[in-house]
């Protein structure tokens, strides 16, 4: 079988309570005895929102065992996306060898859940989690499960979501160095972004454990100059990252292809088009378009994609039209001004956007039909938030890197309402 380079399916957006099917073709070209087998993964977790509908399909004139006549073999496995969220929701499909196990072809998947989302604020505060070494950075997957980079322990924990409460952290992966940043794809697989090591490490997730973390970037296995600031992965699979130095750059890494790009330049380059002054956050929409923190320039950034190519190094500099006619993305275009110096950023399936104000405080930029509103205060007593990561109920779990806490904003239970006594017919005096 011959491995398939990361590719994707999109299937397309569907409402709550609603599915669709799609056919995702495998072209095998030799090297199997047997039939492979199509399994789903749900960021880790099976039939979140996608399940495999019945056994591979192939091509009708081939035999069992396999002979070699019997290729190229064309098999089709059946996709069914049931979104039980609104917003992005990502998948991976894995194509196993049926005698030796092994992982031999891979698509992402992705799809866009359509429906209504009430969250409910202020938020109800919990602590989830204590005694951490620099919290440095949180995200969440679309099972529910929560990722910290515990930095100065050197360990990335996931705290596994039961269905009802959270389980018992789990390490992932090991020999980790100050731990800056964390993502998971579709896949399950997490990526660390490494603050001494200047390395983002990808830890395969097979299922049931991690496997041995391999170095996704540099190529070369690093350091990378200025270490890795805050991560986002794509529906394509593709990691964006923030450079951790003084002058952050977003840059753009194609997992697969070993493909760095520079999405933003940094700001003092040689680029005038309104560049990023520092970045702290990521978050992307369902139109592929960025969304940055940009803590020096005090406001969120967008960076659209489209039909041109951002060009921010290099001499001349400016918009550029894509080459062969592929897209790229534009300039950034502020989207919320009149922050205070931002450190982190999420967006939820309305795409409203949440940003952290000044380390302290959890602000929510709601996303309206021109763009976005300004920001509102949700909740503060945070000392120094540095990552915030929205599950799919809309609730947020904020990291913060000197009270050493992990900290849920549960949006999505309804509050109780007490008033004080009142006779029949009037209104009572706290209402």
């Amino acid at each position: 079988v011959e491995k398939i380079q990361l590719h994707s399916a999109s299937l397309g957006s569907v409402a709550l309570g609603s599915s669709i099917q799609l056919g995702v073709v495998f072209y095998i070209n030799g090297g199997e005895t047997s039939l492979p087998i199509a399994s789903v993964n749900g960021q880790g977790s099976g039939g979140v929102d996608f399940n495999v509908m019945g056994a591979l399909q192939c091509d009708p004139n081939a035999g069992v065992p396999l002979k070699i006549d019997d290729f190229p073999l064309s098999c089709t496995t059946t996709v069914k996306f049931a979104p039980s969220a609104p917003g992005i929701r990502n998948g991976g499909l894995t194509l196993y060898s049926a005698s030796s196990g092994a992982a031999l072809a891979t698509v992402s998947l992705s799809g866009l859940g359509i429906g209504p989302q009430a969250a409910f604020d202020p938020p109800t505060r919990v602590v989830l989690a204590s005694a951490f070494k620099q919290a440095q950075n949180t995200a969440v997957d679309a099972h529910g499960n929560v990722y910290v980079a515990d930095s100065l322990n050197n360990q990335v924990l996931k705290y596994p979501w039961t269905g009802s409460n959270y389980g018992t952290p789990a390490l992932v992966g090991s020999g980790v160095t100050y731990p800056s940043a964390v993502a998971v794809d579709g896949f399950g697989n997490v990526f660390v972004g490494t603050g001494l090591g200047a390395q983002i490490l990808e830890f395969p997730w097979d299922g049931s454990s991690y496997g041995t973390s391999t170095v996704a970037f540099p190529p070369s296995g690093g350091p990378y100059p200025g270490g890795i600031g805050p991560m986002a992965v794509d529906s394509f699979g593709n990691v964006f990252f923030c450079n951790g130095d003084a002058v952050s750059e977003l840059q753009k890494l194609d997992i697969g292809y070993a493909q760095l790009e520079n999405v933003v330049p940094a700001y003092g380059g040689q680029s005038n088009l309104d560049p990023v002054q520092g970045c702290a956050g990521i978050a992307i929409d369902s139109y592929r378009n960025l969304y940055v923190a940009d803590q020096g320039g005090n406001r969120i950034v967008k960076v659209p994609w489209g039909q041109s190519q951002y060009v921010g190094f290099g001499s001349p500099v400016g918009i550029y039209p894509a080459i062969y006619g592929f897209p790229g993305y534009g300039p950034p275009q502020t989207t919320v001004a009149g922050l205070n110096a931002p450190s982190g950023l999420a967006m939820d399936g309305a795409g409203n956007l949440y940003i952290l104000s000044n380390g302290n405080q959890v602000l929510k930029a709601p996303a309206t039909s021109s763009g976005y509103g300004p920001a509102i205060t949700i909740t503060g007593g945070f000392t120094a938030a540095t990552g915030i990561a929205v599950d799919g109920q809309g609730s947020l779990y904020v990291s913060d890197s000197v009270l050493n806490t992990l900290t849920k904003l549960d949006r999505s239970t309804p509050p109780s309402l007490v008033f004080l006594p009142s006779a029949v017919g009037h209104i009572s005096s706290d209402s």
